[in-house]
């Protein structure tokens, strides 16, 4: 979604600062690997992703799970259920 998108262009923006601290990013997707490296494309080189998180991990971990509303608002089909950004 564009919000997705616009947070992790954000992150990466943010990688020489978090390696300069000694820390690695990554962005972590409950989206199926094409999905998530379509993402990867739209972001930027320098951001790592992974893919497949369950979603019973992303609860566990306190994100929001959300139910597809079919298309959304730059006509991307979004999967049944899926992690919100956190």
């Amino acid at each position: 979604c564009p919000v997705c998108l616009k947070y992790l262009r954000e992150l990466e923006s943010l990688i020489p600062e978090y390696e300069r601290r000694g820390t690695k990013v990554i962005a972590i997707s409950s989206d199926v690997q094409a999905r998530a490296q379509e993402m990867a494309r739209k972001v930027g080189t320098n951001l790592r992703f992974g893919y497949s998180l369950p979603l019973t991990v992303a609860r566990q971990w306190g994100l929001y799970i959300s139910s597809s509303r079919g298309k959304s608002s730059i006509n991307v089909e979004e999967p049944p259920l899926f992690s919100e950004p956190g």
